[in-house]
């Protein structure tokens, strides 16, 4: 745009006493023509103006901000539906294992008092695991083993406490006695289902074990 005349006014004014200069004394100065002097001002104030954000700078800015948006907001869904996911899973986890144990301390204490404790501790594990809507018990295995962990006897039961098979370890046999302890062990076979599509891209549900042991106090020599 032209420049202003009072603008070129002061600028050549400037130039002729410059404020370095001592009163009194003159200095020669070579004036520019208006024209050059039109070019000196303008560039003065092109680098101001440069500097103004226009509406179109704001436009690409947000464009930008959109753009970086959609390329983020897939990964960071994403990883918080997998630590949803992997809480739950942990969660069920922990909540069998508390469950496989109090079953097992449950067999274990009846010894041969009760000839339906198997299936009482199987009932309890169900109603324990409907609060869990992620874990849907499949079936518990009672198993009576020794010291080391061999099983010497087991019995297989449905969610809702039916034999499956034989049954190979009869309530009335389990006495447990201070020579011969009785040590019981209970192993819960769940199926974990996803609440997202996240991590059930393979499949809808997983199926995971947990397990209990419980020694029986002795009932005599």
């Amino acid at each position: 745009p032209p420049v202003s005349p009072h603008i070129a006014r002061w600028y050549t004014r400037t130039l002729r006493h410059p404020p370095s200069a001592m009163p009194g004394q003159r200095r020669a100065v070579h004036l520019p023509s208006p024209s050059a002097t039109r070019r000196m001002v303008r560039s003065r104030w092109q680098p101001w103006r440069d500097r103004q954000p226009s509406s179109r700078s704001h436009q690409g800015a947000r464009g930008q901000a959109l753009v970086e948006f959609a390329l983020v907001a897939p990964l960071f869904l994403a990883a918080m539906l997998g630590l949803v996911e992997l809480t739950l899973v942990y969660s069920s986890a922990a909540f069998c294992q508390a469950a496989a144990a109090e079953a097992a301390h449950m067999v274990a204490v009846s010894g041969a008092s009760t000839s339906t404790i198997d299936q009482q501790a199987v009932l309890m594990v169900t109603q324990r695991s409907a609060g869990f809507v992620t874990v849907h018990v499949t079936q518990v295995e009672i198993d009576h083993i020794d010291a080391t962990g061999t099983i010497l006897a087991a019995n297989t039961y449905n969610s809702a406490g039916s034999p499956i098979g034989n049954v190979g370890w009869p309530a009335w046999a389990r006495a447990s006695t201070a020579s011969a302890p009785l040590l019981v062990q209970v192993r819960i076979t769940y199926t974990e289902q996803w609440i997202t599509s996240f991590l059930g891209a393979s499949g809808t549900t997983i199926t995971m074990q947990a397990s209990g042991t419980a020694l029986a106090p002795s009932q005599g020599g």
